[in-house]
């Protein structure tokens, strides 16, 4: 069984925008600002450790997809 986990951008301190983060299954598409469930990985935790995203936990109205 994979880990799911709850992901989201982490702020640019140059530019105040947060990063955009592709993904990795759709390199034409980016993460969220809001933030997504992910598989856990080694591309998120490579992400979590750069310092690009920040596993948090999920809002209420998210749901994770099974």
């Amino acid at each position: 069984m994979s880990q799911q986990i709850y992901v989201v951008p982490q702020v640019d301190p140059q530019t105040k925008q947060p990063y955009q983060v592709r993904l990795p299954n759709k390199p034409q598409k980016f993460l969220s600002p809001e933030g997504a469930f992910v598989e856990r990985s080694v591309f998120w935790v490579r992400r979590l450790r750069d310092g690009t995203v920040s596993e948090v936990t999920p809002p209420k109205k998210a749901k994770a997809k099974e």
